[in-house]
C-alpha cells in the first residue's frame, strides 16, 4: 500500500468521481481519483479532501501501488 503525502492542490467532484492533485506545491504533485459504487466511502473521502483543501492541512492519502484510486485519507490533528 502507497501514500501520497502533501497538501491538497486542487479537487474536481463530478457526479460518479472525484479527482484530486496532492503534493507539496502546485508544479509538484500527484493526481488521485476517488471512486466508489456505494456513494458513502467516496462521500466520506471527498469531505475530507475538500476540507483539507479550503484549511490547506496536509494530508496522508493511501492507495494502491499500481493505481491512484484513493482508499483512505489520514489528516493530522492541529
Amino acid at each position: 500500500m502507497a501514500e501520497t503525502i502533501g497538501i491538497v492542490q486542487r479537487l474536481t467532484i463530478a457526479p460518479d468521481w472525484a479527482c484530486t492533485w496532492i503534493g507539496p506545491t502546485p508544479a509538484n504533485t500527484e493526481l488521485l481519483v476517488v471512486t466508489d459504487t456505494s456513494g458513502v466511502l467516496r462521500g466520506n473521502i471527498v469531505d475530507a479532501l475538500a476540507t483539507a483543501l479550503v484549511s490547506r492541512r496536509e494530508i496522508k492519502a493511501g492507495h494502491a501501488d499500481n493505481n491512484g484510486e484513493i482508499t483512505y485519507i489520514l489528516i493530522e490533528p492541529a
